[in-house]
This record gives structure tokens, C-alpha cells and sequence, in this order.
């Protein structure tokens, strides 16, 4: 079963490694990737049929499999780093909402008792409650999920498509118009590019 990181990422790490959860622990190299197998328990009601008997985690037991403690760090770790698990945590509530991320908690909270991952969904509803504001924030590592728990979230694929206007529009030469409507809603374009680019400063800042 694909399982820890790559049921998140489903690509090999840099390093060419996948993860996957098996009857037993063993490491098959193969040219250009190496696949670990991790003994544990396999597929589960809600785990994801691929192709066959291949499956993947579903995303409460994957974020569990990815709190676990890992030896080893970067690209040869089974599990991503926390500030990744924060931002797909903050991803879910700032698409479903508070309920999609509660849900999200009560679901983890039944794998984690079948598979025995107590201490990792501890762990997990620590970051939910910081995100929902139920808890302190000074354990988050993602600048993003640090916004969201200090209730000033923002869209970061937003961001980045201002940060693309704002650099095009620099780099270009625009003809002088003077202003000649003395109208109110005249006003109404200009207080819109306002606004944007003043939401561009704030992000800028809280990053």
C-alpha cells in the first residue's frame, strides 16, 4: 500500500525513494529508485484502490503515517517535514471550512485508535486546534498555517498570481492620461487595484 509520504506526494522523492506499507520491512533497489517497504497494517475502510491490489492511504491515515518519528530527514525521510503537514491542514479548512477540518479530526481520531497511532493523532489535533484557533499558535512552523491560527489567513496560488501582475506591470511603459471624470464611481477601478495591491504588502510582510 502506498503509504507515509508518497500517499501525499505520489512521486519519488529527489533521492528516488517510495514508500510503501507491507507484510514485512525490506528495500528493493531498482535503477534510478529505491522502493522501501514498511511493515505495518494493511488497506483499511476509506484506503484508496490504485491498480489491483495496489492502494493508497486516505489523507486522515496518511497525515498520521507522516507524524510518526522518523530516522532519517529530507528526501530520504518516509515522512515530509511538519510545515508541509501544516499547509495541507490549512489547505483543507480554507477549501471545506472549519467542519471539513473537524471532520477531518473525528476520522483521524478512529484510524488512529484501529492502527494504533495514539500518539501521532495527539500530535495532529495539536496543529488542528492551533489552525482553529482553540489552541496556542507557537508550535506552528509554516508561515502560512502561523496567518491562518493568527486570523489573518490568506490564498497563497492568489499571492503568487499578484506577485506575476505585479512584476509585469512594473516592467512596462503605459502612455499618461489625465484624469478627467469627477464622477464617484469613477473612483471604483482605482479603490479595486487599491485594494489588491495592498493585500500583496500584507502578504509580503506576514511571509
Amino acid at each position: 500500500m502506498l503509504s507515509h509520504r508518497s500517499a501525499l506526494e505520489f512521486k519519488p522523492t529527489l533521492s528516488g525513494h517510495i514508500f510503501l506499507t507491507y507484510s514485512n520491512t525490506k528495500k528493493v533497489e531498482l535503477p534510478g529508485i529505491v522502493i522501501s517497504f514498511l511493515k505495518g497494517t494493511g488497506p483499511i475502510e476509506g484506503d484508496n484502490p490504485i491498480a489491483g491490489n495496489l492502494y493508497v492511504s486516505q489523507l486522515e491515515r496518511a497525515l498520521l503515517e507522516n507524524l510518526q518519528v522518523s530516522k532519517r530527514i529530507g528526501p530520504d525521510s518516509k515522512t515530509i517535514a511538519l510545515p508541509q503537514i501544516e499547509e495541507k491542514l490549512e489547505a483543507v479548512i480554507r477549501v471545506h471550512g472549519e467542519d471539513g477540518l473537524n471532520k477531518l479530526r473525528d476520522k483521524a481520531r478512529k484510524i488512529a485508535a484501529e492502527l494504533n497511532l495514539l500518539i501521532e493523532f495527539e500530535r495532529l489535533n495539536k496543529i488542528i486546534s492551533s489552525l482553529l484557533t482553540t489552541n496556542s499558535p507557537k508550535g506552528l512552523k509554516s508561515p502560512l498555517a502561523m496567518a491562518r491560527a493568527l486570523r489573518a489567513p490568506y490564498d497563497p496560488a492568489r499571492l503568487q498570481l499578484f506577485e506575476i501582475l505585479f512584476r509585469e506591470l512594473q516592467q512596462k511603459e503605459f502612455p499618461y492620461y489625465p484624469d478627467k471624470k469627477k464622477f464617484l464611481n469613477h473612483f471604483e477601478t482605482l479603490h479595486f487595484l487599491k485594494a489588491i495591491f495592498q493585500t500583496i504588502s500584507k502578504e509580503q510582510f506576514l511571509n
